[in-house]
């Protein structure tokens, strides 16, 4: 793994994030480890979940392994392609053109709340509902984002938030499935 991606696994800590780690066996993955969103693929716990929800590292890295050439090989399919047709205004300034880090920016620890509070290891109906919708209304329509989550009896942390990165909502959780 070193020669081919710079990655030496024995002298290089790797970082894991717990995130990951809570909503495994969610993705449901055809034999390339695609998931039915083109171009996006999962491997791992996070398609497999034989460990569970309660093991991290470890067993993850061995298990990420197995299909990691695969989604490699089919997702070169996708070179050059644009997957993203609909990518909104924001994303064309900031997030696509790659001057901006994602991992750092604020609208992705607002994802990373939202997804916490509503896509964890219990997935419910009400909070699969939620992420689609605030995904199909988009963030010009607050108001009734906000009525239909106050009628689904969601616990949300911060509604601005949430609505402020409805384009990175993956609709890939229309296929979530607990892992417990």
């Amino acid at each position: 793994m070193e020669k081919e991606a710079g990655i030496n696994l024995i002298n290089t800590p790797v970082t894991l994030a717990p995130f990951a780690h809570s909503c495994n066996g969610g993705i449901k993955i055809n034999t390339d480890s695609e998931s039915s969103v083109g171009g996006l693929f999962a491997v791992g716990d996070i398609s497999s979940a034989i460990e569970d929800a309660n093991r991290m590292g470890g067993n993850s890295v061995g298990a990420s392994l197995v299909y990691s050439g695969r989604a490699i090989m089919k997702s070169l399919q996708y070179k050059g392609k644009n997957l993203r047709k609909d990518s909104s205004e924001k994303e064309s300034a900031g997030l696509i053109n790659g001057k901006s880090n994602l991992y750092r920016s604020s609208d992705f620890s607002a994802l990373r709340e939202m997804m916490t509070i509503h896509a964890d290891r219990v997935h419910d109906h009400c909070r699969i509902d939620f992420l689609q919708r605030c995904h199909q209304l988009g963030g010009n329509s607050v108001r009734s984002a906000i009525t239909f989550a106050s009628s689904s009896g969601s616990h949300l942390a911060d509604i601005r938030k949430a609505l402020t990165t409805q384009f990175l909502v993956p609709t890939v959780f229309q296929d979530v499935s607990a892992s417990r």
